[in-house]
């Protein structure tokens, strides 16, 4: 509720990162000069997404008009599943929540890193959040020229997610290479890793811990 120029003394035009429901800008703070990632939703996305999920329901009622799938493939089941991630995704008010609540879980591992976010700024259709300077956990060239322990980060990002399971039962549901880091600047054989992206989100029963 503010113009940009107040809010940020740089803010990047051109986007360092982007998917099908918003984009990363980089910016730097007025108030602080801190270094920050403005993560802003796409224009009528919620319309798009309405739109979408309706054809997809459509789809998948004529196919199950025409096709048993029930013995290997709950359709519908699935649909309900995407169709509660995607609203969660599009609300970055949650996001910031469940970002918090991941920094809380890791507070006491100096192995795993979680951008603090800046709730004062934060609404449902833009976030901002600590700007992480780290290398991508699939860009293997960049980990052998910074001398980084591949294996040792692969350990911490299984750790990382056992503790996910296990104990907090609260998971990262987006595990892709563009939302895990390796900070920069870490020694070879201590990395640190980050994660970033917290739209997509999972819970664990203690039944489904259990049974695990």
């Amino acid at each position: 509720k503010k113009p940009v120029e107040e809010l940020f003394t740089v803010l990047e035009r051109k986007c360092i990162a982007a998917a099908s429901l918003g984009q990363v800008h980089k910016a730097v703070l007025a108030s602080t000069g801190e270094t920050v990632a403005v993560k802003v939703q796409r224009p009528n996305i919620d319309e798009l997404i309405r739109l979408d999920l309706g054809t997809l329901r459509l789809v998948i009622r004529i196919i199950n008009r025409f096709f048993d799938t029930s013995e290997f493939i709950d359709l519908m089941g699935i649909y309900q599943e995407f169709r509660r991630t995607v609203y969660e995704e599009i609300d970055y008010v949650t996001e910031a929540a469940n970002a918090k609540r991941f920094k809380e879980m890791f507070q006491d591992d100096p192995t795993i890193y979680i951008p603090t976010i800046h709730e004062e700024y934060t609404t449902r259709r833009v976030l901002i959040l600590e700007w992480i300077d780290g290398i991508k956990v699939n860009d293997y060239a960049a980990l052998e020229a910074a001398g980084v322990n591949r294996l040792e980060v692969a350990n911490r990002i299984v750790k990382a997610y056992f503790h996910q399971f296990f104990d907090g039962g609260f998971f990262h549901a987006d595990p892709h290479a563009g939302n895990i880091f390796v900070k920069t600047g870490t020694p070879g054989n201590d990395p640190v890793v980050a994660f970033v992206d917290f739209g997509m989100v999972g819970s664990v029963t203690k039944s489904m811990k259990r049974s695990f």
